[in-house]
């Protein structure tokens, strides 16, 4: 561990290049790669909005033999109230597709919904209950 880290080190501040480090977790960001950083961004976590226009890109996409998507409007607000980033909604989204492929049906919320209990219920057994704000918790 120590020796990878020694050889990161190395290649961060020597290196010319740019490079780009992403991470939900900065508070456990060793400080010697802190230091090697130039320009630390934050981004706030989505809007409601924001949400609302990831998950209706990622629907229009997730189109099944048997037709596109289905999600009413009623359905697509309980989705965009989750508080998910991109990568989860499109995480979501294609579990959701690959259930109604398996189903030899077009998507609709029951496979997003189903899909959101199996992410919810991993992230508790992990322990990790605020890392999600799901549909059922």
């Amino acid at each position: 561990h120590n020796q990878l880290l020694t050889i990161f080190l190395r290649k961060l501040e020597y290196d010319e290049s740019i490079l780009f480090l992403t991470t939900n977790r900065v508070t456990h960001f060793d400080e010697a790669i802190l230091s090697r950083i130039h320009l630390k961004i934050k981004y706030d976590n989505l809007t409601k909005e924001a949400r609302r226009e990831i998950w209706k890109c990622f629907l229009s996409k997730a189109r099944t033999h048997q037709g596109p998507s289905i999600v009413c409007k009623r359905d697509l607000e309980r989705l965009e109230s989750m508080k998910l980033n991109g990568r989860d909604i499109e995480n979501l989204t294609s579990v959701a597709h690959a259930l109604a492929t398996v189903d030899k049906t077009q998507m609709t919320f029951q496979h997003l919904e189903k899909a959101a209990r199996s992410k919810d219920k991993f992230i508790k057994e992990l322990g990790n209950y605020d890392r999600m704000e799901g549909l059922y918790t």
